[in-house]
């Protein structure tokens, strides 16, 4: 399915009430407005071959707009197989398309949608309605990939390498490559439940959401549920808000090496990448596998490779400029 102009309510890459479909790819192209939600999937129909997980979507975004969320994989029923959604130009890689701006106004997800996943609890019924992720909605893994060369992108949600509500099963990746500068960072508000995660070339400034399947329920986080976070090629992360359980983070250069440093009496003397990481005054940030809280302290830390620059900021009360403790990037 190719959307060059015009306008539509919901897309579908698969079929509706019934049927099966083995592969899908969704394009968006400049132009196409979607006035609700894009699915890689289908609509209460099966995607895939469940026997052996062989089915496929993909959604490739180069332009237009998307008033609602976009999925990787279905509205209701699971993709058996793996999804795939790629935005920006250089992501889908197709000069033959219509490239241009690109404003997506709902969140990301590279799983399929649920009304609700239900925790049954006798005791106390009204919390029935959890959000508790457990639902598969893909069963052999989602991959993300946003590429901002060349692209102007208009989105500040939350990414998730889930689906709505629902977890995947196999392997899942995600890469933000390109977004953002120094002078103008690209504001999120989270990146949730991923396997490896990568951000390249980019500076985000990330603001932390609350996720109701967490033990503490009512704290925000701005990477939620990661299996490996990966900062290259001179990434830098303004973070407002912790990790909760992000299992790894490695610093590499942008040709995948890890990154290196020379420290010599207190300078700097020579370094193959400059990735570094901020955080808003006051927050700690923990690499480990497992939930931390007051009642269950943390056991088993993540590992943490490659030289990355730590630092904390906050912002000034009157003009809204970034402060900085230690390295200023100015």
């Amino acid at each position: 399915i190719d959307i060059k102009s015009g306008t539509l309510k919901n897309v579908y890459g698969g079929g509706t009430q019934g049927g099966t479909t083995l592969n899908t790819t969704v394009t968006i192209e400049a132009g196409a407005t979607i006035t609700e939600n894009v699915y890689g999937g289908a609509h209460k129909a099966t995607i895939g071959d469940e026997a052996n997980n062989s089915g496929s979507t993909t959604v490739n975004i180069v332009g237009g707009t998307i008033n609602g969320n976009v999925y990787g994989g279905s509205d209701t029923d699971p993709v058996y197989g793996t999804t795939n959604i790629n935005i920006g130009k250089d992501a889908v890689g197709d000069a033959t398309l219509t490239s241009g701006e690109i404003t997506i106004l709902g969140n990301i997800f590279g799983g399929g949608h649920q009304d609700k996943s239900v925790v049954e609890d006798e005791e106390e019924p009204e919390d029935e309605e959890i959000q508790n992720f457990t639902e598969v909605s893909v069963t052999n893994g989602t991959h993300i990939n946003i590429d901002g060369n060349g692209t102007t992108l208009n989105f500040n949600g939350d990414i998730f390498g889930s689906g709505e509500r629902t977890t995947y099963e196999g392997n899942a990746s995600m890469t933000i490559k390109n977004l953002g500068t120094n002078a103008n960072p690209y504001f999120l508000n989270s990146i949730q439940r991923t396997g490896t995660l990568t951000i390249d070339n980019s500076v985000l400034e990330i603001i932390g959401t609350s996720d109701s399947s967490n033990l503490n329920v009512d704290a925000s986080y701005t990477f939620n549920r990661i299996g490996t976070l990966q900062v290259k090629g001179g990434t830098y992360l303004y973070l407002r808000r912790g990790f909760n359980v992000v299992g790894g983070l490695n610093s590499l250069a942008a040709d995948g090496s890890k990154a290196t440093v020379t420290i010599t009496d207190g300078s700097v003397t020579s370094r193959n990448v400059d990735n570094r990481i901020y955080v808003y005054e006051g927050v700690n940030l923990f690499i480990a596998k497992e939930e931390y809280s007051s009642k269950t302290p943390i056991s088993e830390y993540g590992e943490v490779t490659g030289m990355t620059f730590f630092g904390m900021y906050t912002h000034d009360r009157i003009n809204g400029n970034k402060k900085y403790d230690v390295y200023d990037p100015t």
